[in-house]
């Protein structure tokens, strides 16, 4: 399987940043961007299907200016702003600041304690919707339907899992 190299790139930040999320958030990105070869990676290095929200306060100055908003028409018709990457090597960094922000830092969860497990934050990532292409399940409105949120869930947090394990996956971290 020919993987971009820009993908590549992403991986070995996230390997040097995080080396306990490369197993499983790095299966995450593969999934979402299909090893990468997807247009919303090949276009904006944006390889887990980040909406465009202001990270100024997680990111330093350096990496910002390096990043900013693309329109994309997504899998489902709906034309949305996505975050971009104009270097493939930010993109670990965009992703936990996205993942920072307030919204999802609580009193009941702190991202930063879900990233010393990465099963437990896969789990809290299928939890707070960010299941976007999900192999099996078809698209209905999330946010009403709590069958499907269950059922996107276990599939999706069961997809990456398997993508972890999946020959092409480990043969990808084997040349990083």
């Amino acid at each position: 399987m020919k993987v971009p190299e820009q993908f590549k790139i992403a991986l070995k930040a996230l390997k040097l940043l995080h080396p306990e999320l490369l197993n499983i958030i790095g299966a995450q990105w593969c999934l979402e961007s299909d090893f990468g070869r997807s247009d919303l990676a090949k276009k904006a290095c944006n390889f887990s299907g980040l909406g465009y929200r202001d990270l100024a306060p997680f990111l330093h100055k350096n990496i910002l200016e390096r990043v900013g908003m693309y329109q994309y028409t997504g899998q489902d018709g709906d034309t949305k702003e996505y975050l971009k990457c104009y270097m493939p090597v930010d993109f670990t960094q965009v992703y936990l600041a996205f993942l920072r922000r307030e919204v999802y830092n609580t009193p009941e969860i702190k991202v930063g304690e879900l990233l010393q497990s990465p099963l437990a934050l896969l789990g809290w990532i299928a939890d707070q919707g960010f299941c976007g292409w999900v192999p099996g399940v078809k698209r209905k409105d999330y946010q009403t339907d709590e069958d499907y949120q269950q059922a996107t869930h276990a599939e999706y947090v069961r997809s990456v899992l398997e993508c972890s394990l999946s020959t092409n996956y480990q043969k990808l971290l084997r040349e990083l």
